[in-house]
């Protein structure tokens, strides 16, 4: 049998899981050079204070009482496969940063969900990366620097996050979910969510009377087509009471759509904006 040219063995390696490609990897040395080199397609990668998840595999890197020295912890599905123990003057944030630049850092390499729980200085340091579903779940120790905490290849098409600061990746992407953890209005929440790209921009932990004023001022701004402001609540008598009352702080007429009550505001001889339960 021929040995398995580059193109095949790219072909056959984007195809496997990460856990299945490690084996292989484990099982067959003659392939180990090329499959350094070869970009991964994750499902899931999380980032954390301490652990690193890739896909099934979960990586805790963190002082180990029993041992006495930094180690790190291998664990698939769930369960504990091995520990190793760092060279002596190795940190555990120097090990985390080895272990995420020797998978994620490679042209090519696709995440389907990228989830950001912890502080790691590492990651600007990253090649882009393209990445559909972003998760900032730690905005409050970002960075003040504008565009500081990952590259993407394009821009991500669901990105969530609990608070307000600037990255590029926020600015570009097609959808954002902001689910505010402490909502400050006197920052220009809303100022600085005007700028973004988004065509879809869901919020959770606003004040009505906030969103109310938001959607004046969209009422008065040029939006794209089909632009979607979404505010979630949990207000139980919301259609009567919201819409009524948006409706004359907007100045809108009500109308219905889709059988839901409308506030609507004519905003040129051929765009109206629409604000509905």
């Amino acid at each position: 049998m021929e040995p398995m040219g580059y193109p095949c063995l790219t072909l056959l390696l984007g195809k496997l899981s990460f856990v299945k490609r490690k084996q292989l990897y484990l099982a067959c040395p003659a392939i180990r050079k090329q499959e350094d080199t070869i970009p991964y397609n994750f499902e899931r990668i999380e980032i954390g204070s301490s652990v690193i998840k890739i896909d099934k595999l979960n990586v805790k890197v963190s002082y180990d009482e029993i041992w006495q020295t930094n180690c790190c912890e291998w664990y698939d599905n769930g369960d504990k496969e091995k520990t190793t123990a760092l060279p002596e003057k190795m940190s555990v944030e120097d090990a985390a940063e080895k272990l995420f630049m020797f998978y994620m850092n490679r042209p090519g390499t696709n995440i389907k969900k990228f989830i950001i729980k912890g502080t790691r200085v590492f990651l600007p340091k990253c090649i882009p990366l393209n990445i559909e579903k972003l998760n900032f779940g730690c905005s409050n120790d970002a960075p003040a620097e504008h565009g500081t905490w990952i590259k993407t290849t394009k821009p991500v098409d669901h990105l969530k996050i609990c608070n307000i600061f600037r990255d590029e990746a926020i600015t570009n992407s097609k959808s954002v979910f902001v689910d505010f953890i402490n909502f400050e209005e006197e920052r220009g929440v809303f100022e600085t969510m005007m700028n973004w790209k988004c065509k879809t921009l869901k919020v959770l932990g606003v004040p009505f009377d906030s969103m109310a004023d938001h959607c004046l001022t969209l009422s008065k701004t040029k939006l794209p087509i089909g632009y979607s402001f979404i505010f979630v609540h949990e207000i139980t008598y919301l259609e009567d009471f919201t819409i009524d009352g948006l409706g004359m702080k907007i100045k809108g007429r009500k109308t219905f759509w889709n059988r839901r009550k409308c506030a609507t505001i004519t905003m040129d001889d051929s765009t109206e904006f629409n604000v509905h339960y």
